[in-house]
């Protein structure tokens, strides 16, 4: 079958794709929610996903997969293409599209716990006074780090992508990656960097600007009352904001195929 595989974190899952009327139930708000609260909200995060929308309106003869997990790193993104229960043998081809989250993310497998429900990994930030585990990474966190992590996430999803006949594209949810081009080790350079669908920008910095809102901060996005036209209060897309990727994403990989 030929697919779309999504892989990445809540603006790959979905969230924020809801109806206009669970924000009004919720009293204009659905950030805050545990893993199981948001259970209910999956239905609709799946089929207004970017994901969704690809198939749905562009690739409409393809199966769309949707492995985004929110609160995921790059790396528990790319875990998951292992470790997701979906029928990775029926694949024949089709597309591996990695949204990027935050660099800073790290995500570990430290107890089977995390085997049995959605969430397979716990996700680690570098923030002193969390947890012994959020500080320890503080302690050790680099900037270097996060850049060559990030690397090596990409470079693992381009070569899942070769190995099972998918055209490999990226791109950022809410994150500027062009410093990644300099020169890690040689690490860059195997990169496919006509595969990136949002350079010097991310896709947060391009819903802002669908807003009116250019250059506009999260704080800006998290003190309104009631989500934007394109952005949640909870910085994340709309069900009107994941149309716009999807939009975008089909004509940046319309131009570098050539279709006419």
């Amino acid at each position: 079958m030929q697919v779309v595989l999504g892989i990445g974190d809540s603006w790959t899952q979905g969230e924020g794709g809801v109806p206009l009327h669970i924000f009004e139930e919720r009293g204009g708000r659905i950030d805050g929610t545990t893993d199981e609260e948001c259970i209910p909200f999956l239905k609709h995060e799946h089929e207004n996903s970017w994901v969704n929308v690809l198939c749905r309106d562009y690739f409409t003869t393809h199966i769309p997969i949707n492995l985004g997990m929110r609160g995921y790193g790059n790396r528990g993104a790319v875990k998951n293409l292992y470790i997701e229960n979906y029928e990775l043998d029926k694949i024949t081809g089709g597309y591996l599209i990695f949204l990027l989250s935050s660099r800073v993310r790290f995500d570990v497998l430290y107890s089977d716990d995390y085997i049995t429900g959605r969430r397979k990994f716990h996700t680690i930030y570098p923030f002193p006074d969390i947890n012994e585990i959020n500080d320890c990474y503080f302690k050790y966190y680099t900037d270097y780090f996060g850049k060559q992590e990030t690397i090596f996430n990409i470079l693992e999803a381009q070569t899942f992508a070769q190995a099972y006949n998918l055209t490999f594209y990226f791109a950022s949810a809410f994150e500027d990656i062009d410093d990644l081009k300099e020169d890690l080790y040689g690490s860059t350079k195997l990169i496919n960097w006509n595969s990136y669908l949002t350079p010097n920008t991310n896709y947060f910095t391009k819903l802002t600007e669908l807003d009116g809102n250019p250059n506009a901060s999260w704080e800006y996005y998290k003190k309104m009352k009631m989500p934007s036209k394109y952005i949640t209060n909870c910085i994340h897309p709309t069900i009107a904001g994941y149309s716009k990727i999807a939009d975008d994403m089909y004509k940046k990989i319309k131009i570098k195929n050539k279709w006419i």
